[in-house]
């Protein structure tokens, strides 16, 4: 019995590592290994079963010279690197072939022997070794002397083209992000360290820190560790922050992440977060207790749309603002439709679960029960997130501004018909109302509505400017029509006063 037990445990080990196990192919410009290959022998093992498949392949005696090459996962159809090929420089015999499928990162190791150049905004982006040479300064480390003080965009590649390392882990790109590099003072060297081991190039010592990484420009552009893009958490609570200033020019809509480059991890974790600059400073953070991201810009109020299945999802169709930061949609037919909101314009959203900023947002799902019924979202200026609410009741909507045009009607008509009957009863006019015997005095209609014009505007001026309230697309012809019916409630009133 016990034999049958431990052959039984055997059986379910072999099993569950089975399962575990993934088929990885060495794909290249090289054959046998080429792009379309499912060669055995071609094929990454992990026969220590830690995670790192690996595979030597000697291509023989001969050089075959540089070589683009993937690991293909045949198992779920998947391509390492996913964007830009890898690459490795064959000298003779065999290359080693590894991807940690701890984080998806592919190696070669080729025994590297080629000069590297440092092409940046130093040199032109010159990749020759006229221009950006490197010096080997003993070991792995190659070296290069920038002329003048500055911080730079730049790449370490094999002297003659663009075949370089991503900034940070080092793998090997055909299509690297640029590195970035801050220099204090006038001929000042930096270097890079190549591991034969690994075939990876980094700094000598591996920047750790929380950066802001985006398509703004330089210098907290996709590549950069520069220090000025460094996010800090002073308090200690998980929270990072930095907040930039990208200057007086407006430089518009922005793709972002938050890069980690001690684990070598970005934020969020699929499509980029975005931001829209209108001049002066944004403030980036990361929660690193979550892994979620913020952005908050000065003097950006977004206009919202939203476009759904409600309306073929359009995303130039407006939302109405209310006050508070709340934006609300009219949805005509009751049901229930997926949709988001966006700025408008185009599809920048906000996941529906967190709020999180997201190019590629998954679309919300809202459900009315009713026709024309409202549905609501807020925008938090303190977070930069949008997230569902409550349709507003103290907001005056068209409809409130309806009944308080229909209250001032009403007293209007009871005021005129309580004049009538004083006229009446004093023997100066006939009991029966006429039209043509309602009073306006020309001359102080024009003054009333002027100075209750004046009234109305320095209300609204007050409650915008510190009381947080968003003017609504009822507010203006709301205004419009209630104006004259107060100015001319007011000249009964003063002819009232007067007798």
């Amino acid at each position: 019995m016990k034999k049958n037990g431990l052959l039984y445990l055997l059986f379910f080990l072999g099993l569950s590592m089975g399962v575990n196990a993934q088929t990885f192919y060495l794909r290249s410009q090289a054959a046998a290994c080429d792009f379309g290959n499912t060669n055995a022998s071609c094929q990454l093992a992990d026969p220590d079963m830690d995670g790192v498949y690996e595979l030597s392949y000697d291509f023989g005696a001969a050089p075959i010279g540089r070589q683009e090459f993937k690991i293909y996962n045949s198992d779920n159809d998947t391509w390492y690197p996913p964007n830009a090929n890898s690459w490795f420089i064959h000298s003779g015999g065999s290359v080693t072939f590894r991807i940690n499928t701890a984080n998806f990162q592919v190696e070669a190791v080729d025994g590297l022997s080629a000069p590297l150049c440092a092409p940046g905004d130093f040199n032109g982006f010159n990749p020759n070794s006229s221009a950006s040479a490197m010096v080997n300064t003993g070991g792995t480390n190659w070296c290069y002397t920038v002329p003048n003080a500055g911080t730079y965009s730049w790449k370490p590649t094999v002297c003659g083209g663009f075949d370089s390392w991503q900034p940070g882990n080092g793998e090997r790109d055909v299509n690297s992000a640029n590195w970035s590099i801050t220099t204090m003072s006038d001929n000042e060297q930096f270097c890079v360290a190549y591991d034969p081991a690994t075939g990876r190039v980094t700094y000598p010592s591996p920047p750790t820190g929380i950066y802001l990484r985006g398509s703004q420009g330089f210098p907290c552009d996709f590549g950069n560790t520069s220090a000025s893009c460094e996010l800090e958490d002073p308090d200690g609570d998980g929270v990072y922050e930095i907040t930039y200033d990208f200057g007086s020019t407006p430089i518009g809509r922005q793709e972002f992440k938050i890069y980690n480059a001690a684990t070598d991890t970005w934020y969020p974790g699929g499509s980029n977060a975005w931001f829209n600059h209108q001049g002066g400073s944004v403030t980036f953070r990361f929660d690193s207790n979550t892994g979620e991201i913020e952005a908050v810009e000065d003097g950006f109020f977004p206009a919202l749309c939203a476009p759904g299945q409600f309306n073929g999802f359009d995303p130039n169709v407006p939302m109405s603002p209310m006050s508070n930061g709340i934006w609300c949609y009219n949805v005509d037919v009751a049901g229930t439709y997926e949709w988001k909101p966006v700025v408008c314009g185009g599809f920048d959203s906000w996941q529906p679960n967190n709020a999180e900023r997201s190019v590629n947002s998954g679309n919300w799902t809202v459900t009315t029960t009713t026709n024309n019924e409202q549905i609501c979202v807020v925008y938090d200026i303190t977070t930069g997130r949008v997230s569902p609410t409550a349709v507003p009741s103290n907001i005056p909507t068209m409809s409130e501004w309806g009944v308080m045009i229909l209250a001032l009607l009403i007293l209007i008509f009871g005021a005129v018909v309580v004049r009538q009957r004083k006229l009446a009863l004093a023997g100066t006019q006939n009991n029966t109302f006429s039209w043509r015997s309602l009073p306006f005095d020309k001359a102080f209609f024009p003054k009333a509505l002027l100075a209750i014009g004046l009234a109305v505007v320095s209300v609204f001026a007050v409650a915008v400017a510190f009381f947080g309230y968003e003017m609504t697309n009822a507010d203006v012809p709301g205004s419009l029509i209630t104006l004259p019916l107060l100015a001319y409630l007011a000249t009964l009133l003063r002819e009232e006063q007067q007798q």
